[in-house]
This record gives structure tokens, sequence and C-alpha cells, in this order.
């Protein structure tokens, strides 16, 4: 469906809408939905794109694995 590169973008683009957005972010997107509700969406898929893993300990490390490499391959 998607390449690694592609998946890298939209796990990037959901961290940070779920970090930092604004009402007029939410607007220019068509969302209405805004706060816990959004971050919890976000924070789903982007679990969705890192990869299931049945123990929550474990799929936080893994996202900050994921996090770590995103934005390390970003500076280069």
């Amino acid at each position: 469906m998607f390449d690694e590169k592609e998946r890298n973008i939209i796990a990037m683009a959901l961290m940070y809408l779920k970090n930092d957005y604004t009402e007029e972010d939410l607007a220019d997107l068509g969302m209405e939905c805004k706060g816990i509700l959004l971050e919890r969406m976000c924070q789903e898929m982007i679990e969705d794109f890192v990869g299931p893993t049945w123990d929550e300990e474990a799929t936080a490390r893994n996202l900050e694995k994921y996090q770590q490499k995103l934005f390390r391959e970003s500076r280069e």
C-alpha cells in the first residue's frame, strides 16, 4: 500500500498534528474532532504505521524507536 518513505512521512505528520494542532489546522483538514479524541485517533494511526504490539510497554518502546529513527533520518 505505502512504501517505507511514505509511511515515515505520514507517521511524522500525524505526530506533529497530535502534538501541535490549531483550530485552523483542523478546519483546513475538514476535521471536527479535537482534544483527546483527535489525539487518540492520531495515536492509533501512528501505531498502525509502526506495527502492532500486544504489550503496551513494547508498543511505547517501538514508537519511541520509530520516532527517533524518523527524526534522525530527517536531519540528514
